[in-house]
């Protein structure tokens, strides 16, 4: 959160930067529609930023992902407040295939943490070594 009524956000960039320190920040998304400068600003001082559309295309695979570590219990926010009131919030919307996306106009409040969980985790599928152990050295046996 910033100080006063608006976004601050030469506050959100500079903290950005503590953060890409602090957790080796590698790449990040952001909505591809409404971040260009900050995204053209952290861009030029080294942080790779790519846009996520917020349409099933863009948000389907991770947000299924974000289910599927929810159900298997796999995300651990610390007990975030914020965190657990966006997720008492949002409401999710499906297309005819099946895919999965947060719905803001269905939400009942704010949701911009888990759109940002989503945003994260579509980064993590991207990097994630899915590999199995038995295709790079096969089975050993005893």
């Amino acid at each position: 959160m910033t100080e006063g009524e608006s976004t601050d956000f030469e506050f959100v960039k500079d903290q950005i930067f503590k953060d890409a320190e602090k957790f080796d920040l590698r790449e990040m998304n952001v909505d591809r529609w409404q971040a260009h400068q900050m995204a053209s600003q952290l861009g030029q001082e080294g942080i790779t930023v790519l846009g996520i559309g917020q349409g099933f295309q863009g948000m389907g695979l991770p947000t299924k992902e974000l289910e599927r570590r929810l159900l298997r219990r796999k995300i651990n926010h610390g007990g975030n407040p914020v965190l657990r009131w966006m997720a008492d919030n949002v409401s999710v919307k499906q297309d005819p295939a099946g895919n999965l996306k947060p719905d803001r106009e269905a939400s009942q409040g704010k949701i911009d943490g888990i759109v940002g969980i989503i945003g994260a985790l579509d980064r993590l599928m991207l990097h994630e070594d899915t590999t199995s152990i038995y295709e790079g050295r096969g089975m050993l046996s005893v």
